[in-house]
């Protein structure tokens, strides 16, 4: 786990993390886990990383990398 970098969630965060649900809760079935992982990404300017792409694809200004 050394190689990881911990966050921990900030305001600015949570609060892209409610405007994410807002927008794409019901549209995209953009669940509470999802927006505050991706939340957190945007909020702290950085890529982010899935396996899972699909999920995440229609989030303006994520920047999506595949999973390795």
């Amino acid at each position: 786990m050394q190689r990881f970098r911990i966050i921990t969630l900030n305001e600015q965060a949570g609060q892209t993390a409610v405007d994410l649900l807002r927008q794409y809760r019901l549209s995209h079935g953009l669940a509470i886990p999802d927006a505050l992982s991706v939340a957190s990404a945007l909020s702290l300017d950085c890529a982010f990383i899935t396996k899972n792409q699909k999920d995440y694809r229609f989030v303006d200004g994520l920047q999506l990398l595949p999973y390795p």
